[in-house]
């Protein structure tokens, strides 16, 4: 009886050792999802008067989908939420940057943040700007502004926020001017959905294996021998 109580738990242990090899070769083979990069804005300034610089500028974007997500900038110590505006941009005057870059949408918007070769083709003004009005019932605006030779046909695209701030006990008119430098960082992949059900497909059989080989070892010490 004891020996065919250890041979249940053999066999069950070679099922269970079997079912978790069959899980690990599906999960070495799931590849994981790309994740959004975080990027971070240096700003620089040109003109203008204190507060000289955006404190905070970043934004996470996906390549694959393509789209923004998360674009703040931090000014006068107000935040400005970008992230509809990257992802729509706006181009007037003409078509030259998303002629020349062949994409409009949230990748139009990558290429002119990132100062993409196609933008820098034919770019004579390139700047971010930030006002902020005498009056605190206007909006205030951050913005980053691209432009191409002055004349027929010029292009001028705009990633743009209005932001309504209150209170403002003492205002007074501000306005700001400069450039600035996109770097990457990188973010770890995230787990696909079936990555995860793999994972926890492992853990039930080793809990399940482990429930068997008490139950047997239970069973075998009550027959008698």
């Amino acid at each position: 009886m004891r020996h065919q109580a250890n041979s249940s738990i053999v066999g069950a242990s070679r099922r269970g050792l079997l079912a978790l090899s069959v899980a690990a070769s599906l999960l070495s083979a799931t590849p994981a999802a790309p994740a959004p990069i975080h990027y971070d804005i240096d700003f620089t300034i040109t003109s203008g008067s204190s507060p000289p610089l955006p404190m905070v500028g970043g934004f996470d974007y996906d390549s694959a989908i393509p789209e923004f997500t998360n674009f703040v900038v931090m000014w006068n110590l107000h935040f400005y939420h970008l992230t509809a505006a990257a992802n729509s941009p706006i181009e007037g005057g003409g078509l030259a940057f998303s002629g020349a870059c062949g994409v409009t949408g949230p990748a139009l918007g990558f290429a002119l943040i990132t100062l993409a070769p196609c933008v820098l083709s034919d770019l004579a003004v390139v700047r971010w700007s930030a006002t902020e009005p005498l009056d605190v019932f206007l909006p205030s605006r951050f913005e980053f502004v691209f432009a191409t030779p002055f004349g027929p046909g010029q292009t001028v695209a705009f990633i743009t926020q209005d932001e309504f701030f209150f209170p403002r006990f003492f205002p007074v008119p501000l306005e700001n001017r400069g450039g600035w430098e996109v770097t990457q960082s990188a973010v770890g992949s995230v787990p696909e959905p079936p990555t995860a059900g793999l994972i926890t497909l492992c853990l039930a059989v080793l809990a399940g294996l482990a429930r068997r080989r008490q139950r047997s070892h239970t069973d075998a010490a009550r027959r008698p021998i």
